[in-house]
């Protein structure tokens, strides 16, 4: 408010200084409001100049200082320093570790920026937050298998009237401790694989996992025990189990391996499991006779399907593979023999002879019936023996011998040709006999089938013999053909021989005759 001694005076306020576009000076009267609202946050302080003029004469002005200093009001919120808040510690912490400090400003003053700090969510008690000073601090164990991270409500209040506040995230990370060991997807692995799967093929793939994290969680692999056979290796860091040296069903057709998985961590944990490999068995293996060669006697006269013998080949596979079927392959010709397809068993066919054929080879085969089939051969050879079906038989169907009268007893008269067909004992030695013609019993055959005199002959007395002869063989029962022996007895010789002149002409070539023997005379 400005005087002025003048009558009616006439003046006119306006106002300067920093922020004077704040407030609006009237310029008649000189009251002093606010022109907008004012922020004591932004600007707490106002240094103004008030003017007053006489209208009549501008240049008459005086001037006042007004100093405006705004009271706080409740009006700021408080406000965290940064937007995202985050903190991380151990899962073995324990209870009462200081996690972090939170921090909020408020820009009033006074009671109006005091802070004090409330979790609006603890996570049911694991987490507690002293209200004055902002220090978050575990209250219960944590662990980072179950629950890996929180993530926090945080208010900050401020004290004035009314109460302001302000929430933001705190975003707790649970580090990870190697307090877990790999667990494998299966306690026990079952697989299969044929023998003769190449080295290097993938028999099985196991896999561990560990609830850890980073290093903690790395696992390596290790066969522990059950490849005494060096047969497996595994990849360290896959898990890939495969073959090192090449299987055989027929050595072992089943391994157990146990495998462990280990952590990286510190101390490493480790956890084990079974891998049940079953080999399955491939036709790798011929079958086998029990013997290079077989040895078999037959009689020739053994009944069509008589068994001659059984081979056997044995096949170390198993199922179909180790299946073994029989056939003949050479050496019989005509078809004497057959062979029983799944027993070995060999039988006579056709009727033998073994005046035709006395001994056979045979090869057989033994084949398996895997895929693809193996096979494997054998001799047999078989001995016809001899049945005395084949009776003796003279050289001749008659005999005639000539013999003189009054010779000693035992002269020869003739010889007798027996053959058999069989052998021995079917055969020789013969026993002949004389069954008509010698009543007297003037003759007599030995063994060897000489016909000799038993006794003098006389021509006067008979002078012709007709023997029925009959040879035996010495078979059983003995076989036996009959011949005739005509012995005609001639009268003794009574006079010496005599060479009577004998002209022998002889034609030579060209008169020349180079010597030699030209004949002989008896």
């Amino acid at each position: 408010l400005a005087a002025d001694n003048d009558l009616d005076p006439r003046l006119k306020y306006y106002l300067t200084g920093e922020g004077a576009e704040h407030f609006s000076l009237d310029r008649d009267t000189g009251e002093l409001r606010t022109s907008r609202p004012l922020d004591r946050e932004t600007q707490a302080h106002y240094s103004l100049t008030a003017h007053v003029q006489d209208r009549e004469r501008p240049d008459w002005e005086c001037v006042s200082h007004i100093d405006i200093v705004l009271s706080d009001v409740n009006d700021n919120p408080p406000s965290f320093t940064t937007a995202n808040h985050t903190a991380a510690l151990p899962e073995d912490s324990p209870p009462g570790t200081l996690i972090t400090k939170m921090h909020a400003t408020d820009p009033d003053r006074g009671i109006n920026r005091k802070v004090r700090y409330y979790l609006e969510d603890s996570a049911e008690g694991v987490f507690e937050m002293v209200p004055e000073s902002g220090l978050v601090r575990l209250a219960a164990g944590l662990d980072r298998e179950v629950v890996p991270e929180y993530i926090l409500r945080v208010r900050a209040v401020d004290q004035g009237s009314p109460q302001l506040w302000r929430e933001t995230t705190l975003r707790v990370s649970v580090l990870d401790v190697n307090d877990n060991p790999p667990q494998f997807v299966s306690r026990s692995y079952q697989t299969t694989i044929p023998e003769n799967a190449a080295v290097d093929t993938e028999v099985a793939h196991v896999m561990a996992t560990s609830l850890d994290t980073g290093i903690n969680a790395e696992v390596v692999y290790s066969i522990l025990g059950g490849n005494e056979h060096g047969k497996f290796a595994m990849d360290g860091k896959t898990g890939v189990i495969s073959i090192v040296e090449p299987l055989d069903y027929e050595r072992a057709h089943n391994y157990i391996l146990t495998v462990m998985a280990t952590d990286l961590g510190v101390p490493p944990l480790s956890t084990q499991a079974t891998v049940n490999i079953s080999v399955t068995d491939s036709n790798d293996n011929p079958p086998v006779f029990t013997q290079l060669s077989y040895n078999a006697q037959v009689k020739e006269h053994a009944q069509i399907g008589d068994v001659v013998l059984q081979v056997t080949a044995t096949d170390i596979d198993s199922g179909s593979n180790g299946k073994v079927g029989y056939t003949l392959e050479r050496g019989d010709r005509h078809q004497q023999f057959s062979m029983d397809p799944n027993t070995g068993h060999i039988t006579v066919a056709r009727p033998l002879d073994r005046e035709m054929v006395s001994s056979y080879v045979l090869q057989v085969r033994a084949t398996d019936f895997g895929l693809p089939q193996l096979s494997n051969f054998a001799l047999v050879n078989i001995e016809v023996l001899d049945t005395n079906d084949n009776p003796p038989l003279f050289l001749e169907n008659n005999y005639t011998a000539i013999v003189q009268e009054d010779k000693l007893p035992g002269w020869p008269v003739c010889q007798l040709t027996v053959s058999d067909a069989d052998i021995i004992p079917n055969s020789a030695p013969f026993t002949f006999d004389i069954l008509s013609g010698d009543p007297g019993g003037a003759f007599r055959i030995e063994p060897d089938g000489t016909v000799r005199t038993a006794a003098r002959l006389s021509y006067r007395l008979q002078d012709t013999f007709t023997l029925h002869v009959r040879v035996f063989d010495n078979g059983t029962p003995p076989l036996y053909s009959d011949t005739w022996v005509t012995v005609k007895v001639i009268e003794e010789s009574q006079f010496p021989p005599v060479v009577t002149p004998l002209e022998v002409w002889v034609g030579v070539y060209q008169e020349r005759w180079g010597g030699g023997e030209l004949g002989r005379v008896s």
